[in-house]
């Protein structure tokens, strides 16, 4: 019998070891939930996962807590490692020992839900509408002084939504009014949720292609545009050392 429990004990802690990460995601979600719940009792309104179309197509928001102050919109993330990045970045760095990944900052991706609900909700687009990021993994900030946007751990969540008390913009009216039109907005059938997750895929892929393609394929150096005797073209910018160029009259370099 002991041979049995001291398997089950080495197995689990093979398993913990190798889903740590998941976990710790896991409990930071239910961590997130909970301060949620919270919320609730200040008799603020909250939507979790809601699906809004737009003109620009689908957009994914995972947490609006509607108070009387304005709305928030909550971001939350998974990320194990140390992140690094700033307010204006168009990616984000995580560090995991010696590697490094690429992600889409949030806060832009943030920016682009609270427009989205700007233009569901036309008659309250001038109520404040605050972006809060949730790092809900094991990751550590380490850029935090660079940032102005509240990029916080899941058990900050509470706190960092009642500091955004000041003038109040809403009644429960407006509250209960707010609550039920993005309710009744939310897409929660399979197949939209399916397509939104395939458009979003397809947008990640072409930002990377676009990234790749900005570059010189021998040199590796920034492609800039030219105007030629046969129109615009892309040009290596260590011409004359190198010499790539590539026609695309179409093709915008930001």
């Amino acid at each position: 019998m002991d041979w049995i429990l001291a398997i089950i004990f080495i197995a689990s802690i093979i398993l913990i070891k190798k889903y740590r990460s998941r976990i710790k995601g896991i409990i930071g979600e239910k961590i997130v939930s909970q301060q949620l719940e919270k919320v609730i009792l200040e008799k603020y309104k909250v939507l979790h996962d809601i699906l809004i179309k737009t003109k620009n197509g689908t957009t994914q928001i995972d947490h609006v807590v509607i108070s009387p102050y304005g709305l928030m919109v909550i971001e939350t993330k998974n990320y194990k490692g140390w992140i690094y990045g700033k307010e204006e970045s168009e990616y984000w760095t995580q560090v995991i020992y010696k590697n490094k990944f690429k992600f889409r900052n949030p806060i832009k991706q943030n920016w682009g839900h609270i427009c989205a609900l700007k233009e569901v909700l036309p008659e309250y687009k001038d109520i404040t509408f605050h972006s809060i990021i949730v790092i809900a993994g094991s990751a550590k900030v380490k850029t935090m002084h660079d940032i102005r946007t509240k990029v916080i751990y899941p058990n900050m969540l509470y706190e960092t939504i009642l500091n955004h008390r000041g003038i109040q913009k809403l009644n429960e009216e407006d509250i209960e009014k707010i609550y039920q039109t993005l309710k009744s907005m939310s897409l929660d059938d399979k197949k939209e949720r399916k397509e939104h997750i395939k458009h979003v895929k397809r947008i990640i892929k072409e930002k990377r292609m676009n990234r790749a393609y900005i570059k010189c394929p021998n040199c590796g150096s920034k492609l800039v545009r030219r105007t030629g005797q046969y129109g615009s073209f892309l040009g290596c910018s260590r011409y004359p050392k190198c010499t790539y160029t590539k026609t695309d009259i179409n093709y915008s370099i930001h």
